[in-house]
């Protein structure tokens, strides 16, 4: 799925424009790199700008989906009435992601039944408590949802039938 984080980090590192570094924005530019996340950021204009203090601690951040999407990040020098500055960028798309919809004449019931089965036929443990009762209840829930998604899968939607199932 496509995600942009807009974040009043309060960090500080040359990744995102400072040109100093804190302790806390060392760890988050190692988090940064053990995820599939990138900084959008560019240049080094100050995010926020209070008196005399301007800093760049305002970080966009993006997943490796929209990397060729994003586009023209930059900090904008009009009055927001805040310490912060407006950030602007534009999102980009070529062509859109395939849409993918369920339909309920493919579902395979034997599949959901025997599978389910074989996962909530011995679902009860022990409940004493409210929290024994949650417990049991995701375990059942999580299980549903799981052999749903596998005994009736998403399909793309292509050509002329896109609008049609669009409409139902």
């Amino acid at each position: 799925m496509p995600l942009i984080i807009a974040s009043d980090t309060n960090f500080h590192h040359p990744l995102w424009g400072s040109k100093d570094i804190n302790r806390r924005g060392s760890i988050l530019s190692e988090y940064i790199a053990t995820t599939n996340l990138d900084v959008v950021n560019r240049g080094s204009e100050p995010t926020f700008c209070d008196g005399n203090k301007r800093t760049v601690i305002d970080v966009t951040f993006i997943n490796t989906l929209l990397c060729d999407d994003v586009h023209g990040w930059q900090v904008m020098s009009i009055d927001t009435m805040s310490d912060h500055r407006q950030i602007r960028f534009v999102i980009k798309r070529d062509k859109l992601l395939p849409t993918k919809r369920r339909n309920i004449r493919n579902t395979d019931w034997d599949v959901y039944d025997t599978e389910l089965c074989a996962k909530i036929g011995m679902w009860f443990g022990r409940v004493n408590t409210p929290d024994d009762i949650e417990r049991e209840l995701d375990v059942v829930n999580t299980a549903v949802l799981k052999f749903f998604r596998i005994a009736y899968p998403e399909r793309r939607i292509l050509g002329r039938n896109k609008k049609s199932m669009l409409e139902s």
